[in-house]
C-alpha cells in the first residue's frame, strides 16, 4: 500500500533492471533522505535542505531511479486511511 511510513523500506518500490546493486542500494538511501524530508519531527532546515539535494543528485545521476522517486514521494506524501477525516 502507497501510505506514508516511518521505517525504512527494504526493497525497491519498483521493479528495477536485475543484478544492479548500486541502484538497489541508492533506491534504499533515497528513501531514507526522503524520510528525512518528511519526517514531520523536528529536524534543522540545513538537514532537510541537504537531504533534498541528495534525492535530486540521485536521480540526476541515476535516471533509472526517477520512476523510483517518484512512488516514494507519493507513498510518503499520502496519509495512512486511518489519519483521514471521516466523510
Amino acid at each position: 500500500m502507497l501510505e506514508y511510513t516511518k521505517t525504512p523500506i527494504q526493497s525497491s518500490m519498483i521493479k528495477l533492471p536485475r543484478g544492479n546493486e548500486k541502484l538497489f542500494n541508492g533506491a534504499l538511501e533515497i528513501f531514507k533522505g526522503i524520510l528525512k524530508i518528511t519526517d514531520p519531527g523536528g529536524r534543522k532546515q540545513e538537514e532537510i535542505f541537504l537531504a533534498i539535494q541528495q534525492v535530486i543528485a540521485a536521480g540526476i545521476e541515476f535516471p533509472e531511479l526517477r520512476d523510483e522517486i517518484l512512488v516514494q514521494l507519493v507513498r510518503q506524501t499520502t496519509a495512512p486511511k486511518k489519519d483521514l477525516p471521516k466523510k
